[in-house]
């Protein structure tokens, strides 16, 4: 299987994940105390690479990637970006590479990129891994 090539240019990616939204008002509190500029950028950053890089599942029995629960949970209770970013490097170690779609994935043909999966998995001999 291919690595994904780079479907979006970097203000794509950038809009698909923004920074996050300062509070509403002045006098409201932080959404997230103890955040700071350094923390955002290496969200930000692991986000980007681990959407671009790595598959959802990261073994063959359907276990999802959970870098961006780990990153997001370290960013909401004040983690440094350094601590982020080591995370990430720990949790990239096992995660297996993106692949390339064969075409657009929409609203109107989603179903019908789940059949190959499935058959993918009765290929390898993995129909029946829960």
């Amino acid at each position: 299987m291919a690595a994904v090539q780079q479907i979006y240019s970097g203000s794509e990616l950038d809009a698909l994940f923004p920074s996050p939204s300062s509070p509403p008002n002045v006098l409201s509190p932080p959404r997230y105390p103890g955040v700071s500029p350094e923390a955002v950028v290496a969200l930000a950053y692991v986000l980007k690479e681990n959407y671009t890089k790595y598959h959802i599942f990261f073994n063959y029995k359907r276990f999802h990637n959970h870098i961006t629960h780990r990153a997001l949970a370290l960013f909401v209770t004040g983690a440094s970006g350094s601590l982020i970013e080591e995370f990430y490097k720990q949790d990239s170690t096992y995660q297996r590479p993106a692949v390339e779609s064969p075409e657009a994935v929409t609203e109107e043909n989603f179903i019908e990129h789940l059949e190959p999966v499935r058959q993918r998995d009765v290929d390898r001999g993995l129909a029946n891994v829960r």
